[in-house]
């Protein structure tokens, strides 16, 4: 499926996206730095009615935030080198934590992560 939006859409996209949760909990996001990878992540999480203030994991790897009783995983791959150093810090136990889970940069774990998964390749458009 494509969808084209803008930041005017990205309520409905996120909506529509969230709508398929049956399918997984998973979300991973790809795209060129800045394409708005993030932007749909906070989107996402307000719609799922996380009242936490959201932040790119970009340092941290890992923000949690609440939803209840249960969490919100917001992943940041980009600075993980290895499938080691993603083993060795934990984070593989995320994926099987049955809490949605949203993976930016996901491609290096992309073999760990288990389907069925959303796959979300965001592109800029002029």
């Amino acid at each position: 499926m494509t969808i084209e939006y803008s930041l005017e859409d990205i309520e409905e996209v996120s909506s529509r996206l969230l709508g398929n949760e049956t399918i997984s909990r998973i979300f991973c996001l790809g795209g060129e730095m800045g394409a708005g990878k993030t932007t749909l992540i906070e989107t996402m999480c307000k719609n799922l009615g996380s009242e936490d203030v959201l932040s790119s994991p970009t340092f941290s790897i890992v923000n949690e935030y609440s939803l209840g009783e249960e969490s919100i995983i917001h992943m940041d791959l980009f600075r993980i080198k290895s499938i080691d150093e993603l083993l060795d810090a934990g984070l593989e136990d995320y994926f099987y934590s049955g809490n949605y889970v949203f993976i930016e940069w996901y491609s290096i774990a992309k073999h760990l992560i288990p389907k069925p998964y959303h796959l979300i390749e965001i592109q800029t458009i002029d």
